[in-house]
């Protein structure tokens, strides 16, 4: 268990850690919206709200992705932009849907908390103490 929660810690520090800490719904994603159509997407979690707006991200180009490690936004221009990762940034879930990682927590019905939308699955108790895992 030990190993397993060092590992979730190193992983999420390498995603971007500050928003792991943070226990949301789905219902609060960050959203944009493509003002040329009046419609939302949801912006992955990788990907900064403000670079979305810097570059004019309007919507996803699923078609065009074409592994776990890319994303590719249409942007106001009618250009497209493509970014890769060196590490996946994207799963399949038990129904082989592919879903962007997140890296948002939530209560599970027996109270733990656990990670929302990720391959690897993580839970913790509902109350943790200075030391439980080594630390002092």
């Amino acid at each position: 268990m030990y190993f397993r929660v060092c590992c979730q810690l190193v992983y999420l520090s390498m995603m971007g850690a500050s928003s792991a800490y943070a226990i949301t719904s789905y219902d609060e994603l960050p959203e944009v919206t493509n003002t040329s159509t009046s419609q939302i997407f949801v912006l992955p979690d990788i990907v900064p709200a403000a670079e979305a707006e810097e570059n004019g991200y309007i919507d996803r180009d699923y078609a065009a992705e074409r592994d776990l490690s890319t994303f590719v936004f249409k942007n106001e221009d009618g250009t497209g932009t493509m970014k890769v990762y060196s590490h996946p940034v994207k799963y399949y879930d038990e129904y082989g849907k592919v879903r962007n990682i997140t890296l948002n927590l939530m209560k599970s019905s027996d109270g733990k908390i656990m990670t929302a939308d990720n391959s690897i699955k993580t839970t913790f108790p509902q109350e943790l103490s200075v030391g439980e895992f080594g630390g002092g």
